[in-house]
């Protein structure tokens, strides 16, 4: 089977169409004039993968008109703010565990070393996230 496919500048797949049975001659060439390409069975699984490709991000038409590694994914600040969000979440949580245990053990040198690194992974969080403010970001 073949597809007619809108791919954008960038070469992303937008709206997608079968040429099967149903679809009429007319309709095919109407589709082709407002820009729409034809794209083969094989091509256009490898279009609708969004892990594919070398960057793991997929494919793109290429200007070549064929398949090719779409680029590497790069995080927004969003996206980066909640990774170092959910980083000290976790490292928290262990050393809280950390801290009952210690408090069940009645280890209070344990329990003191326990409570300065909550305080330092507290400050690394404050530390990243500032530095994550002074990079230049595309939004």
């Amino acid at each position: 089977m073949q597809y007619l496919i809108k791919f954008d500048e960038s070469g992303r797949k937008g709206d997608t169409y079968p040429i099967d049975k149903l679809m009429s001659e007319g309709r095919k060439q109407e589709l082709i004039e407002q820009g729409f390409a034809e794209v083969s069975a094989e091509d256009f699984k490898l279009y609708v993968s969004d892990n594919g490709g070398s960057h793991g991000t997929g494919y793109i038409r290429g200007i070549d008109g064929k398949p090719t590694d779409a680029p590497p994914h790069i995080p927004t600040k969003t996206e980066e703010a909640a990774r170092l969000y959910y980083e000290c979440e976790n490292d928290l949580k262990a050393i809280e565990s950390d801290i009952l245990q210690a408090i069940a053990a009645d280890d209070e040198g344990l329990l003191a070393e326990l409570r300065e690194e909550r305080v330092a992974r507290t400050e690394q969080y404050k530390k990243d996230l500032k530095d994550l403010e002074g990079r230049l970001w595309q939004e």
